[in-house]
Formats: C-alpha cells, sequence, structure tokens
C-alpha cells in the first residue's frame, strides 16, 4: 500500500502493548477507541506521543474523548503554540471515511521516513478497517 513513499505502517493495540514512542521519526497517529475511555490513560498515551505538528484521527465510540484530552494536553503542555507548532485533532464517525484517510495518508501524503500508527482497542474494527483499506486499493489501482 505505501509502495510509492514506504511510510512505515504500524499497528499498536492500546490494551496490551507497552505504548513508547522508538522512533523520532515524523509521525501520524490514528486511534480506533470503542474501549478505551480512562482520562488519565488517554492523556498518558498523549504525551508520549505529542509532538508539534503532527496530526491525530479518532475513530470510534469514544472519539469525543481522546479528541478532547489530546486538544487539552497539547495545550497545557504548548500553551504558546504557533500554526507551525499546533497539532491537529481530527475525528471519524463512520470507519469507511476513517479507512479512507489512512489509506490516502500511506499512499499520497507521507515521507519515506514517516511512521504511521494505527492505535486500536477493537480487534473486530481494527480487521474491519483492514478490510476496507484491500478494498479501496483495488479501486485506486
Amino acid at each position: 500500500m505505501s509502495e510509492k513513499n514506504n511510510a512505515k505502517y504500524i499497528e499498536l493495540n492500546l490494551i496490551s502493548e507497552t505504548l513508547e514512542r522508538s522512533s523520532s521519526n515524523p509521525m501520524v497517529c490514528y486511534f480506533i477507541v470503542n474501549k478505551s475511555h480512562d482520562k488519565e490513560f488517554i492523556k498518558k498515551i498523549a504525551l508520549e506521543f505529542m509532538e508539534e505538528g503532527t496530526w491525530y484521527h479518532f475513530y470510534g465510540k469514544y472519539e469525543p474523548d481522546w479528541h478532547w484530552i489530546f486538544d487539552n494536553t497539547f495545550i497545557e503542555k504548548h500553551p504558546d503554540f504557533t500554526d507551525e507548532t499546533i497539532i491537529m485533532t481530527l475525528g471519524y464517525q463512520d470507519i469507511e471515511e476513517f479507512a479512507d484517510d489512512v489509506y490516502c495518508t500511506l499512499k499520497y501524503q507521507c515521507a519515506s521516513s514517516t511512521d504511521v500508527f494505527v492505535f486500536y482497542d477493537d480487534v473486530a474494527e481494527l480487521e474491519k478497517m483492514k478490510e476496507l483499506l484491500v478494498l479501496i486499493k483495488q479501486e485506486d489501482d
């Protein structure tokens, strides 16, 4: 999928994996959040993966909570942000739109050194997104 730009696609389970940033590469982060809604947990993830100028995309039952906490954590951490340093957060209401954005990011928008993270707490939704990625790629080819 990301042959043109060689962006690195990384899946991380929010519930069972150690979530630490191990690379200094630029990143784009996608979150499927249907189960995780503890505010302290979300803030911990935000602080670990927050980087100025990065885009964060949220889909799922708890999308509004994640979206709001990421925005507020950034403002707390960087009260003097500028247009160049602000993070961008986006929310999605349906998995199709979310998957389409993941696909477009991987195929068209990322530099070769970019890490594209897909964090998830719902395996069924992750699998649905991956099925949609295959369909989108077939339509695009």
